[in-house]
């Protein structure tokens, strides 16, 4: 149960450090999706692979259980996985709210292409770009009280897990995902600038007060975070060590 999993005591708790920062949820992701693994990882390796001589109450079998649960959390609370028809319905309810609050950043957005093909084509003219036809993944911002999923497009367990982890290639391609999306399309990329930590687009519910937290006005919106781009590399890198010859990293 979602319940069983680390919630935010107050504002504070992970890095976003505000309510407001994680659209309002108690659960966020990158504390219990990325942090938590690493954490128990870290203890089982100073515990029973440094020499130390802890005392413990715990066998490795027992601790490499409860890492194993963790490493399933994830896929089991925060998952979202989205099909090109709620892609394109997700993102005209955002542009019909931005154009009427600002039709002309809505304009240039709408011109934004993804493999050729604008983005109100996408939208209106049905045609859809390669890499969208499987859909999107993403992992939630965080959980509310209810276990409910913040569906806020974000960096944080893809920046952390990339720069903590030794992955497997396919963990990795899902996890670069947002960051290979462009920001108009509702991901993370702004072509030539960088990646943002937030893009509230694809938001499912209550939009309106999503699309106005996540903002570029905001501190943690749709604003680029130098420590977490330097972190995104350095993790492209880190994998690169472990696969040093997958193209898919090389262009990444």
């Amino acid at each position: 149960t979602y319940k069983n999993l680390i919630a935010i005591n107050g504002t504070t708790g992970n890095w976003r450090d505000s309510g407001e920062g994680l659209g309002g949820g108690v659960y966020a992701a990158d504390d219990n999706v990325a942090w938590m693994q690493t954490a128990l990882k870290s203890i089982e390796n100073i515990i029973f692979y440094s020499h130390t001589n802890i005392p413990v109450n715990i066998t490795s079998e027992e601790l490499s259980k409860i890492i194993v649960s963790w490493q399933e959390v994830g896929d089991k609370f925060f998952k979202i996985s989205l099909g090109v028809e709620e892609i394109r319905e997700r993102l005209k309810r955002y542009y019909e709210w931005l154009e009427a609050q600002e039709p002309e950043k809505a304009e240039i957005l709408l011109d934004e292409e993804l493999e050729g093909i604008k983005l109100r084509d996408f939208l209106y003219e049905n045609k859809v770009p390669s890499s969208l036809k499987n859909g999107f993944r993403y992992y939630a911002l965080s959980l509310d009280k209810k276990g409910k999923k913040i569906g806020v497009v974000n960096s944080d367990v893809g920046v952390f897990r990339l720069f903590n982890e030794d992955l497997k290639i396919e963990e990795i391609e899902e996890l670069l995902e947002p960051f290979l999306l462009p920001y108009a399309f509702g991901g993370l990329l702004l072509s030539d600038i960088g990646v943002v930590i937030a893009n509230p687009m694809l938001t499912e519910t209550d939009g309106n007060s999503a699309y106005l937290m996540f903002s570029e006005k905001k501190y943690h919106g749709s604003v680029i975070w130098s420590g977490h781009s330097a972190m995104l590399v350095l993790g492209i890198i880190r994998q690169l060590r472990t696969h040093p010859h997958s193209q898919f990293l090389r262009t990444a």
